[in-house]
C-alpha cells in the first residue's frame, strides 16, 4: 500500500480539474485524474499556472500523436524506438529512498547533427515524454521530484542541435508537470556554458535555478556522495547499476505508472476522504 494524496493535494487537483473542464481551450477528455493530481504537485493552489501548463502539454501531445495521457504499450514502443535512435544516451534510472528518481545520461553520445527530419524529432520527443512518465510511477515520486545528471565529456558541435535543445527545454520547463530538484551537467566544457546561457531564454525561473554546471564528474559525485549513493549511479560512474538495468527499469516503471493511471480516481467533491479515494496500490 502506497501513500495517498493529502487533503490539500486533492483539493488543488479538484480545483484544477474543474477549471480545466470549463476552459474552452482544454480538451477535458485528454485529462486523467492522475494528470490533474500531477499538475497539483507543481502548481499547488495556482490554478491559472496549472491551466497554462496543461495547454502547453496538450499541444505537445497533439503534435506528437499522444492520446489521453499515453498508454503503457505505446510508451514501451516509443521509449525503445527513441533509445535505438539515441543509443548510449540513457545510462540509468533509479529512485532514492524518498522516491526522488535520478536519471543519469551521457550527453556526448547523441549525434544531434544527424537529425534531419521532423519524423526523427517526433521519435525523440515521444520517447522523452514517456521517459518522464517512467520517472514518476507513483504519487510519492511525483511529490518528491526528479534529479537529472548528465556527463558532457567529449561534447562538441556534432552533438549540438539548438532546435532539439529548444524543444526539450520547452517540454521540461513549461509543459510537463514535474518538480525538478536538480539538473547537473558534469564535465562541462565551453560549449556547455554557451549552451546553458542560450537556453536560459526558454527556461522558467525555477528551472534556471536548479540547473548547474560541474567541471569534473568524479569530483562532483565525490563531493555529493551522500546525495547520490552508488545505488542510483551507473557502473561507469562508480555506481552499481549495469547498463542493461536501464531499459528494464523504464519498462517496469511505465507499467506501474499506467496501472496507477487506470486505478486512481479523485473523489467526487473536495469533502471526500482522500485516504479512501486517492490511495494508490501496487502489487
Amino acid at each position: 500500500m502506497e501513500a495517498a494524496a493529502t487533503d490539500d493535494e486533492v483539493k488543488w487537483a479538484l480545483a484544477i480539474q474543474r477549471a480545466a473542464q470549463e476552459d474552452p481551450d482544454i480538451n477535458a477528455e485528454m485529462l486523467t485524474d492522475l494528470e490533474c493530481l500531477q499538475h497539483a504537485f507543481v502548481a499547488k493552489s495556482d490554478v491559472d499556472k496549472a491551466l497554462t501548463r496543461m495547454k502547453r502539454l496538450q499541444r505537445f501531445k497533439e503534435k506528437y500523436g499522444i492520446k489521453l495521457n499515453g498508454s503503457y504499450e505505446e510508451g514501451v514502443r516509443a521509449f525503445r524506438t527513441a533509445k535505438q535512435r539515441c543509443e548510449g544516451f540513457g545510462l540509468s534510472l533509479a529512485a532514492l529512498r524518498n522516491e526522488t528518481h535520478v536519471c543519469c545520461s551521457n550527453y556526448a553520445s547523441f549525434m544531434a547533427r544527424e537529425v534531419r527530419s521532423d519524423e526523427y524529432y517526433a521519435v525523440v520527443m515521444r520517447g522523452e515524454f514517456y521517459f518522464l512518465q517512467a520517472m514518476f510511477p507513483t504519487i510519492a515520486a511525483m511529490r518528491a521530484g526528479a534529479i537529472f545528471l548528465s556527463d558532457g565529456k567529449g561534447y562538441g558541435l556534432l552533438n549540438y542541435s539548438f532546435k532539439l535543445e529548444e524543444r526539450m527545454a520547452q517540454l521540461f520547463s513549461h509543459a510537463y508537470p514535474m518538480r525538478v530538484e536538480k539538473m547537473v551537467m558534469m564535465n562541462a566544457n565551453w560549449l556547455m556554458i554557451v549552451l546553458q546561457v542560450a537556453l536560459n531564454a526558454f527556461m522558467s525561473k525555477k528551472m534556471r535555478e536548479v540547473r548547474c554546471l560541474a567541471r569534473d564528474r568524479d569530483v562532483y559525485l565525490a563531493q555529493h556522495r551522500p546525495q547520490y549513493p552508488p545505488t542510483v549511479l551507473p557502473v561507469e560512474w562508480g555506481g552499481t547499476l549495469p547498463l542493461e538495468a536501464y531499459e528494464e527499469t523504464v519498462v517496469r516503471n511505465l507499467q506501474q505508472r499506467y496501472q496507477l493511471e487506470e486505478s486512481f480516481r479523485l473523489p467526487k467533491n473536495s469533502s471526500s476522504s482522500s485516504s479512501s479515494s486517492t490511495t494508490e496500490t501496487v502489487d
